[in-house]
């Protein structure tokens, strides 16, 4: 069987670069010809595909202590470039689409993606370099607790916000029972 501390990253690593990436790939290129349909194809799924970030910083800093604090003494400007291009971008992404996404918020939105591929890349340069090695008694353990409910909300949120993009791409409005028209009682 593979241990916790070894399998719990790959599945995290894969299910980021299978998620987010993508979504930081369509916002990088935000700015060129085309960037409001790339926007408004990440929509607000790119709430349920950032639980993936949130969960992959949290793995490493659990499994890998040594090597984030590692990174961070040996490249501190490549997490930070990270961190800032994701505030940056989904600042983008939060305020533009809803103020009618001009070229000053595809341009905010492309910049921050780009300084998550540049952070993320020289991240994974200098892990590569450093080689470090996973500590025993990590909090791995806490972790496999923690880490699966995290993702089940991540893609259920996701789910249901495709679900709610495509109906309102489609025009379908949700109804509710007190949407509803009433219908007059029969006479009698």
């Amino acid at each position: 069987m593979i241990p916790s501390e070894v399998l719990l990253p790959i599945v995290v690593l894969v299910g980021w670069l299978a998620l987010e990436v993508p979504t930081i790939f369509l916002a990088a290129r935000a700015n060129g010809s085309g960037g409001s349909a790339r926007l408004r194809k990440i929509g607000y799924r790119f709430l349920g595909t950032e639980a993936w970030t949130l969960v992959l910083l949290g793995v490493f800093h659990g499994v890998l202590p040594g090597a984030a604090h590692a990174v961070y003494a040996a490249a501190p400007w490549a997490p930070t470039l990270f961190v800032t291009g994701w505030m940056v971008r989904d600042i983008g992404l939060w305020l533009g689409p809803r103020s009618g996404g001009g070229a000053g918020w595809r341009r905010l939105v492309s910049l921050g993606a780009r300084g998550q591929l540049l952070g993320a890349s020289a991240t994974l340069v200098v892990l590569a370099v450093l080689r470090p090695a996973p500590e025993p008694g990590s909090g791995a353990d806490l972790l496999v607790v923690v880490v699966p409910p995290v993702l089940v909300v991540g893609l259920a949120l996701m789910w249901w916000l495709n679900r709610l993009h495509a109906r309102r791409a489609q025009g379908v409005r949700q109804t509710r029972p007190c949407d509803r028209p009433s219908v007059p009682e029969w006479p009698g």
